[in-house]
């Protein structure tokens, strides 16, 4: 094409190809603006969703705990537990009982009670596993793995009189986490939990009970990290995160998850989809511009026109119909404007110049229509009445405002019935 021709290029031309350009340009630009900003704010949206989901398991782990330590402390205080764990080694069988008793009413899973020298009196579960006492009776969150189940693990001292200083017996109580982290936990979450220790899988909640992979869980990056990791579950792809909530030894882990067509987008899907959007916006975009470069130089003209007119403040101006659907839309908006600009002004005097009460003429009323005679009729004599209303604070203090507005309105009607 020669430098002929690209000047004899008409106007309609010009535009169209001067809209192609803008708008291949902008729509390159949100494109690769809103895919980098969706993908940071969705990855950092459920970074924000795996903290707090984090920070919402802590607190009812440590809630579940301090109920425990509550309950266990006044089990310890109990005349009749005193009493069997004292002869506990002549009837064993009644304190057998009655700590079973307390474990059912507590929700407990297991209990052993000790005596001074830390030698198990009673242990109602199966486990060999050896607990010292004095290593959980700290009002921190205790977790303990016993028998490949998590344990919520609380101990408090004993003392058969209180006055004394040294304990003479504990009571360590735990509850299998399975119990604590139910179904309503993962909902509250809105993830998938899983425990594990150095060995193996633990614990899980997930909302439809699937078969878990703990070998791609328990190759998640180590608690330090904290991050998003992409991994497969049951053959479908799912954004885990691991975290520790105690510094137990051997340390405890947990694992949220969530399958990642719920986490967010898929991003090339939706790259896919936004190209082939924007491809089809183009192309109606080029069509109504060879379209509107055509037909709406001249209405535009007039509505210009009228526009000038209304901002000269003549809202009177009749404003032209037009064939085309488009630029009668436009008509239209612009005798809404105008009407709406005029309302609104109406509006506005009403406000500026009555009181929203009463509808009488407030004071910028008065003193507008005063400056009006004085200026406007300096001979003409006129008077002006006062008018107070006596002990009307005494209304609204006794019976309420509302009713000093009511007493307002009716003064108001009758002195407009003067008129």
């Amino acid at each position: 094409m020669n430098l002929k021709a690209i000047r004899s290029i008409t106007l309609q031309n010009k535009i169209l190809i001067f809209v192609a350009t803008i708008l291949v340009s902008v729509a390159a630009i949100v494109s690769v603006t809103t895919l980098q900003s969706a993908y940071q704010h969705s990855n950092l949206q459920l970074t924000e969703r795996f903290t707090t989901a984090q920070k919402v398991l802590t607190y009812k782990l440590t809630n579940d705990s301090q109920v425990l330590r509550n309950s266990l402390e006044n089990a310890a205080k109990d005349f009749n537990i005193k009493q069997l764990v004292a002869s506990g080694l002549e009837d064993p069988e009644s304190l057998r009982i009655a700590i079973l008793n307390q474990q059912r009413r507590i929700g407990a899973d297991f209990t052993v009670v000790y005596d001074q020298q830390l030698s198990v009196i009673l242990n109602t579960s199966e486990s060999n596993d050896k607990l010292n006492a004095t290593d959980y009776v700290s009002n921190e969150l205790h977790l303990r793995t016993i028998n490949n189940q998590v344990y919520l693990v609380t101990a408090v001292g004993l003392k058969f009189l209180e006055q004394q200083p040294a304990y003479d017996g504990w009571i360590l109580m735990g509850i299998n986490l399975n119990n604590l982290i139910d179904d309503s936990v993962q909902t509250l979450t809105g993830f998938s939990i899983d425990a594990f220790n150095q060995q193996q899988h633990l614990l899980s909640a997930t909302s439809d009970n699937a078969p878990i992979d703990s070998s791609n869980l328990m190759n998640l990056p180590s608690i330090d990290s904290e991050q998003l990791t992409k991994i497969d579950i049951a053959g479908k792809s799912h954004i885990a995160y691991r975290f520790q909530i105690t510094q137990n030894q051997p340390p405890i882990e947990f694992v949220f998850s969530i399958a990642s067509e719920s986490a967010f987008l898929d991003f090339f899907q939706l790259a896919f989809q936004l190209v082939i959007e924007i491809i089809i916006a183009l192309i109606f975009a080029l069509l109504l511009s060879a379209y509107l470069s055509k037909n709406i130089t001249k209405p535009l003209r007039a509505l210009a026109s009228v526009a000038k007119r209304i901002q000269q403040g003549d809202y009177q101006s009749p404003i032209p119909e037009f064939p085309t659907i488009e630029v009668r839309s436009l008509s239209q908006a612009f005798r809404g404007m105008q009407e709406g600009i005029q309302q609104r002004e109406a509006e506005i005097n009403q406000l500026a110049y009555y009181d929203s009460l009463t509808d009488l003429p407030n004071r910028n009323s008065f003193v507008r229509q005063l400056q009006h005679k004085v200026e406007n009729f300096p001979a003409q004599k006129f008077s002006v009445l006062m008018l107070d209303l006596d002990r009307f604070k005494d209304i609204n203090d006794t019976i309420g405002h509302n009713f000093g507005d009511l007493l307002l309105k009716q003064i108001a009607c009758r002195i407009e019935s003067l008129k």
